[in-house]
């Protein structure tokens, strides 16, 4: 998995808690689930946005309340 150029999502089944550990502190992912589906990113609760090649900048995660806010630019106009 590591190895593509994409990290969205990867998810498994097990019940070793060794192997749980292992796969959360070595996949290279931006969301990881053990034991669960693997779609379905709940917006407001779960950020849903990947690494590498999956992920779009360095800005925040679609699905978080102030994602919008990286495209924002505040001014003050003055009219007469």
């Amino acid at each position: 998995v590591n190895s593509t150029g994409y990290g969205l999502t990867a998810g498994f089944e097990s019940l070793d808690e060794r192997e749980w550990e292992y796969f959360h502190t070595h996949i290279e992912a931006g969301n990881i689930y053990i034991n669960k589906p693997t779609t379905g990113a709940i917006v407001l609760r779960q950020p849903f946005g990947g690494v590498k090649k999956s992920a779009i900048g360095l800005g925040r995660k679609v699905g978080i309340y102030n994602y919008i806010t990286q495209f924002l630019e505040i001014k003050q106009e003055d009219f007469d």
